[in-house]
């Protein structure tokens, strides 16, 4: 039961996080007045971007949880690459809890980091499942976490026009 759970969880975590950053953000918007645009800015950087990426950083540093997530995405095994993948999206989880304390320039400087980092590491990850799916023709990455690259890949070209175009209007 756990063990579906936790699949679940893992084949579901993009539209996991939106769902949640929907739902709260109509909570703080209803319960504390808050606009729109904050409202959803504060809840997708706490949840996306703090909570993502502290959960993002244990699992690619803890062992047993990292050497499932190498195999998965054909990467090298107990690798420094993967360590050095957990430092920073533990680092923008930190940024991303300490949004709801900062706002301004600190918001728009932590979601254009992630969304860079985001979109170069999703962009990297999916060439890399493509190439060995066409190579090994019994190799299949599951559908939904295939489907969670490519939304990640659009939801940060899409935070990126945003920001730029956030910081242009003043």
């Amino acid at each position: 039961m756990i063990k579906k759970i936790v699949d679940f969880i893992i084949e579901k975590y993009t539209l996991i996080f939106l769902f949640l950053t929907a739902i709260c953000s109509i909570f703080v918007i209803i319960v504390y007045g808050l606009g729109w645009k904050e409202a959803l800015i504060r809840n997708f950087l706490f949840w996306n971007v703090g909570i993502r990426g502290l959960i993002a950083f244990f699992s690619n540093w803890y062992s047993p949880i990292a050497r499932e997530i190498a195999r998965a995405y054909g990467w090298p095994l107990e690798n420094s690459f993967q360590t050095d993948l957990a430092a920073t999206e533990g680092a923008f989880g930190i940024l991303g809890i300490l949004s709801l304390w900062f706002k301004g320039d600190f918001w728009f400087a932590t979601l254009l980091g992630m969304c860079l980092c985001m979109f170069f590491s999703e962009l990297g990850s999916l060439s890399r499942v493509s190439k060995r799916m066409r190579k090994e023709k019994n190799y299949a990455l599951s559908t939904s976490l295939h489907l969670g690259m490519r939304i990640d890949l659009f939801i940060s070209l899409l935070m990126i026009s945003v920001l730029v175009m956030w910081k242009i209007s003043g």
